[in-house]
């Protein structure tokens, strides 16, 4: 069970999120991601990714816990402080879900929030900080503005995680910082992916229609109607792109725990990952003979052809590799061995590669060729 779930924690981290888990120190926060997801440290032993909302404003509240540390502040003040923290810890806690969110499956030592999450403690307590940076921006908002040829997309990110987005020619709307991030996932899965996601164009109507209904018009601004997504109205446009996000957070879900289940084990390799290279270096370290020299450690690669229909399509037709192991092992291999070896890869291979876009394949199979 252990190794299954470091085998999940690898798949999550390399090609879900394409990040290693931070270490962190209780109650502190990650950077952000591209999508603006940040993880928690909640207790010693969990680790929480929270949303893009959650974690800003939680960041901001660490912010004000620290300036009060450094002026005379009353019992009131430190009290309502572990009051909020704890509060937020518990709200946490009981809000951990059944079900992958954002790709990753809940364990008992990790696990992600779903957007839209609110601590009503820890807005109450950050409320003048939001209205005064509120009301800064709106003085500058016209520079984060959607230009008219990049209709459906987004703008820049403020420093709540609220963007701009063009829905029609003449329409734009400020979405809060989850909308946000979930429309920018929504863009990556259906419209900018290679696969697209069956109902994703419904879910576009709905969206836009969403949008516009429950945001606030401010008025018209060269010649562009603006309107403002509160994110206490964020709900029906959030509900819109989670059906065709939760079906593929659950594809890639399924995909880690089939690699966690299915890739094969072998004590002796190691794999190391490099800043110039996007791939695992897989390298395999001689047990018996301390005082190999480096270059009969590292064996040459071995192409292999592998046909395998998924949906109509030979994703076969692609070279696959591995590392069989050191000249000098292989010898003292037998061949009946070997021959062994390589059906459990291509087995591995046809398991994991059904149903997985085409652009993880060569990813996947350097994490199968990692654990061989």
């Amino acid at each position: 069970m252990l190794l299954q779930d470091a085998r999940l924690r690898l798949y999550e981290d390399q090609v879900i999120l394409h990040a290693q888990t931070p270490k962190l120190m209780v109650g502190k926060l990650s950077k952000p991601d591209d999508l603006g997801w940040r993880w928690y440290q909640c207790t010693n032993t969990l680790q929480i990714l929270l949303p893009p909302d959650t974690s800003i404003r939680y960041e901001v509240f660490l912010k004000m816990e620290q300036k009060s540390t450094t002026l005379p502040s009353s019992h009131a003040t430190v009290q309502r402080n572990s009051q909020t923290r704890k509060g937020f810890v518990d709200q946490c806690l009981q809000s951990k879900p059944t079900y992958p969110v954002r790709g990753i499956s809940p364990t008992m030592h990790r696990y992600a929030l779903e957007p839209g999450f609110k601590c009503l403690n820890l807005d109450n307590i950050i409320a003048g900080e939001e209205i005064i940076t509120a009301s800064h921006y709106m003085t500058t908002f016209d520079v984060h503005l959607v230009p008219r040829s990049q209709l459906g997309l987004l703008g820049p990110v403020n420093e709540w995680g609220c963007s701009w987005v063009r829905l029609k020619e003449d329409t734009q709307v400020l979405l809060s910082a989850d909308t946000t991030s979930q429309y920018h996932a929504f863009l990556r899965c259906s419209i900018l992916s290679d696969i697209r996601c069956v109902g994703w164009e419904a879910s576009v109507t709905n969206f836009t229609r969403a949008c516009i209904d429950h945001a606030i018009y401010l008025g018209i601004y060269k010649g562009d109607r603006l309107y403002v997504l509160d994110r206490d109205m964020s709900g029906p446009a959030l509900a819109s792109v989670a059906d065709v996000l939760r079906t593929h957070y659950y594809e890639i879900a399924e995909n880690a725990r089939l690699y966690a289940h299915f890739a094969p084990t072998d004590p002796f390799v190691r794999g190391s990952y490099t800043k110039s290279s996007p791939l695992p270096i897989v390298e395999r370290h001689t047990k018996r003979r301390r005082s190999a020299k480096a270059g009969s450690i590292l064996e040459p690669l071995v192409e292999m052809q592998e046909d395998v229909t998924d949906s109509g399509s030979e994703w076969g037709s692609e070279s696959l590799t591995t590392v069989l192991g050191s000249t000098s092992s292989a010898e003292n291999r037998s061949e009946k061995v070997r021959k062994s070896k390589l059906l459990d890869f291509r087995r591995t291979a046809k398991i994991l590669s059904y149903g997985m876009p085409a652009q993880f394949c060569g990813r996947l199979i350097a994490l199968v060729a990692q654990a061989l």
